[in-house]
């Protein structure tokens, strides 16, 4: 029984070296375009609140 598990043990040993896995990373970064809609009633409703507190 103990043979067997030798030989096994062997074979396995043997056919893990046979594996190899060989990986790549192929990373893009592409630009990113934001585009900003600025409502301008808000931007008016705004500076009128901030002229009143001075």
């Amino acid at each position: 029984m103990k043979r067997y598990m030798i030989f096994i043990l062997l074979g396995l040993a043997i056919c893990g070296g046979c594996f190899s896995l060989k990986t790549e990373h192929k990373v893009e970064v592409e630009p990113i375009h934001i585009t900003m809609d600025i409502n301008v009633k808000v931007q008016q409703d705004l500076e009128k609140f901030l002229d009143l507190e001075d």
